[in-house]
């Protein structure tokens, strides 16, 4: 079904290629070497609801070349609230007519600007931008682990001039000398429901990096009588109807907002926006219904508030001229179930779909996590969060995550544990991985489960090869108790004579020291390779125990640790000058190695030595 379902998209999309890059014969247009000064149109909008209402539009003039082989109509705006608000955010799109001919989409404004001048994207960029498919762009990397910084740090960098925003002035310190002077894109509102102040706060400078403004909002439909009502079912689309862009749907929302420029009545293609949304090129986002709630006049960038409804199509282009999509076809989403045992034994689950997108839907789940968290847990203080997860993935199998984080923003780290590996699996260079389905379990609770080691010994620091010697640890925990374990270290029997190096760690700190040995990241070198490297992340409750000695009998060979290599391979693969790049030695071999897992996240580490004799 999912086959058909993305045969069908894609055929639609290339099908309606040829018809884009000229205009349809039902649709009038008036090119752009014909538009004149003093020429008064029509524009089409919402200002309410879902009314489309009509104001009057003035040419000015048309900047010729304001980009490479592109140009702007420069109109004046009149009618309904816009003497008061001018500009309005979410405007985008819309739709303006001369004598009943479309010239193109209301899509940049000045900002501050007192009077409401706007710039109109001619209709035949519209349809040219849109017109040819290509390869989607490879998605910038992040780096692991996730955090908030290299999260901001991904995003990707808009060609125009940093967009002045809504509520904010994104940017302001290089835009100092051109504010107000500059043309620049209408800002995309962003309706963010279901997200508390707190998240909202933390993901808001992401969005914005983007050139998009988040409000936070919501659609409820309240009867005379103060009950909930279910809202009426949007009318159909057409020129200057409001519609959005989902980024996140179900019981967490984000939705983008703009205008509707045109709907192709022969191929069911709608265009909007007359800019980027976020300049994608080949997109598969939701097109949702849209009602605006209200205007808001504001002195810097006047904003409607709207929330988004129904799924009803398909984005397919997000071009630098406007975006394209499909109506009736559903976009193929990455479900995501999330079951949140609270700290006051409550349990709650919450569904979301999030964007199929290299770039973000990692962004987004680790948004819609931090939210779900916050929402249910507290943000700051100490807490423990127990992280259980899997990634359903169409035919590389189930990816297993697990992990407990203990301090001041555990659910952050939480969050960014589950993205992180989602990330590395869509930016992966190998083949093309669908996640089908994520199920998330997080319990939380206000305890700090955190431990340290406080030592460890061996009852005995002489062995035979073949022997065992009994390890001890002993580990304090966050209220002082003590837990004491007991580990049997056996020696293989071919061991030669000579000293054992006995590593007790947690497990950033074995890593640290592996990477210092290996000097160089592991870097896999096939899909299965990156699979069981995700799976076999190390975890923060348990300590390692690795058995090894000084030497180079190790090496990584293909992307594969091989622990205990004879000398004579080593040799060989020294001389071998062809397979440098698949063989890097390490500096100790690894004989043996445990995990000790506990119910804390544990710290520390210690080294002990061990002595084999032949007897």
């Amino acid at each position: 079904m999912k086959n058909t379902f993305r045969a069908l998209s894609f055929a639609l999309l290339f099908a309606s290629v040829a018809a884009a890059s000229s205009p349809p014969e039902s649709l009038a247009t008036i090119p752009v070497s014909d538009i004149r000064p003093g020429m008064v149109g029509e524009g089409r909008t919402v200002f309410s609801g879902n009314t489309i209402e009509s104001f009057k539009v003035t040419i000015l003039g048309v900047l010729r070349n304001y980009g490479p082989n592109q140009n702007m109509i420069l109109a004046e705006l009149e009618g309904g609230p816009l003497a008061h608000t001018g500009v309005i955010a979410g405007m985008s799109g819309s739709p303006v007519y001369i004598d009943g001919k479309l010239i193109g989409a209301i899509a940049f404004a000045f900002p501050f600007a007192k009077d409401p001048i706007a710039g109109i994207t001619p209709i035949q960029e519209m349809l040219d931008a849109t017109a040819t498919p290509s390869r989607r762009r490879d998605a910038a990397r992040l780096e692991f682990p996730l955090s908030p910084a290299t999260l901001a740090a991904a995003l990707p960098k808009k060609l125009h001039p940093v967009s002045i925003q809504g509520v904010s002035l994104t940017g302001v310190q290089f835009l100092q000398p051109h504010i107000g002077k500059q043309l620049i894109p209408i800002a995309t509102p962003v309706s963010v429901l279901g997200f508390p102040v707190e998240s909202f706060e933390h993901i808001a400078p992401l969005l914005r990096a983007l050139g998009i403004e988040p409000l936070m909002g919501g659609a409820t439909v309240v009867s005379s009588g103060g009950s909930q009502e279910a809202a009426s079912p949007s009318p159909p689309l057409a020129p200057g109807s409001s519609v959005g862009v989902g980024l996140v749907t179900g019981d967490l929302q984000i939705s983008a907002a703009g205008t509707v420029t045109h709907v192709d009545p022969d191929t069911g293609d709608v265009y909007a926006f007359g800019h980027p949304l976020f300049n994608l090129g080949p997109i598969d986002y939701p097109m949702t219904s849209s009602t605006v709630h209200l205007v808001l006049p504001s002195l810097m960038n006047s904003f409607k508030m709207v929330s988004s409804g129904e799924t009803i199509g398909t984005w397919v282009q997000d071009r630098a001229a406007a975006i394209r999509g499909v109506l009736d076809i559903r976009p193929r989403m990455v479900p995501m179930s999330v079951t949140v045992s609270t700290s006051r034994g409550e349990e709650k689950t919450y569904n979301v779909e999030i964007v199929n997108d290299e770039l973000f839907t990692p962004i987004l789940i680790y948004a819609s996590l931090v939210a779900i968290l916050q929402t249910t847990e507290r943000q700051f203080g100490s807490q423990t969060v127990k992280l259980s997860a899997w990634i359903e993935t169409a035919s590389q199998g189930r990816i297993n995550i697990e992990d407990v984080f203990v301090e001041q923003q555990a659910a952050m780290s939480a969050s960014a544990m589950v993205a992180a590996p989602i990330s590395v699996l869509l930016t992966n260079e190998f083949e093309d991985v669908v996640i089908e389905n994520i199920q998330v379990s997080l319990v939380a609770t206000d305890s700090l489960l955190s431990a340290r080691l406080l030592r460890a010994w061996l009852d005995s620091d002489e062995v035979a090869p073949g022997g065992t010697v009994k390890l001890k640890i002993l580990l304090g925990t966050y209220r002082g108790d003590e837990i004491l374990e007991t580990v049997d270290v056996t020696i293989p029997s071919y061991m030669s004579s000579g000293r054992l190096e006995l590593i007790v760690a947690d497990a950033r700190t074995l890593s640290a020291i592996e990477r210092r040995e290996s000097r160089q990241s592991f870097v896999p070198k096939d899909m299965s390779q990156l699979i069981r490297a995700i799976n076999a992340l190390r975890k923060n409750n348990r300590l390692y125990i690795r058995l090894s000695r000084r030497g180079t009998n190790g090496a990584i060979v293909a992307g594969e640790y091989l622990t205990s290599l004879p000398p004579s391979v080593i040799h060989v693969l020294q001389a071998d000058g062809s397979s440098s790049s698949n063989f890097t030695p390490l500096q100790s071999s690894t004989f043996w190695e445990h995990e000790v897992v506990t119910e804390y996240s544990v710290s520390g580490s210690q080294t002990l030595y061990l002595e084999v004799n032949k007897r």
